[in-house]
Formats: structure tokens, C-alpha cells, sequence
């Protein structure tokens, strides 16, 4: 997987539901961020502990879903003003 350097990058600050699987995660960009999956964009999401997140990315004919789990470390998501 290569991303491109024009690639737009969306990180969701709020936590989502982890059990969601890629369909699920698909539906909440389509639904509830008004925003099409398959548009050349990388969504970045965390779960409520702040110690895992998931990206999702269209490319050409299919989506990458990436996952990292910190054991000791929490992901900050930090909010421009």
C-alpha cells in the first residue's frame, strides 16, 4: 500500500465502537460523516481508551483497514483552533 502525498487525511477525535468491522466503519463515513470512502482519503479512528485506532483507505478497487494497538502508550488526537 502507497499513499499518495495529495492524500487528504481525516482524524475522527471522537471514539467509535471497535466491534464494528470495515463494513460498519464504511457505513458510519457514508451516514453520519457525509463523506464518500471511496474518494482518495485516509480515515483515522480511536477506540474510547485512546490505545488503539484504525485507519481506512480506498485504493483503486478495494479498502485497507490498518490497526494499532499501543500496550503502554495512548494516542493523542489533537483538535486545530
Amino acid at each position: 500500500m502507497w499513499l499518495p502525498f495529495n492524500v487528504k487525511d481525516w482524524f475522527y477525535r471522537q471514539p467509535i465502537d471497535f466491534r464494528k468491522k470495515i463494513d460498519g466503519i464504511i457505513l458510519f463515513m457514508a451516514d453520519t460523516l457525509h463523506k464518500d470512502p471511496t474518494f482518495v482519503q485516509l480515515f483515522v479512528f480511536r477506540n474510547k481508551k485512546a490505545d488503539k485506532i484504525r485507519m481506512l483507505y480506498w485504493e483503486d478497487s478495494g479498502f485497507w483497514l490498518l490497526y494499532k494497538r499501543n500496550e503502554k502508550l495512548r494516542f493523542i488526537f489533537l483538535g486545530i483552533n
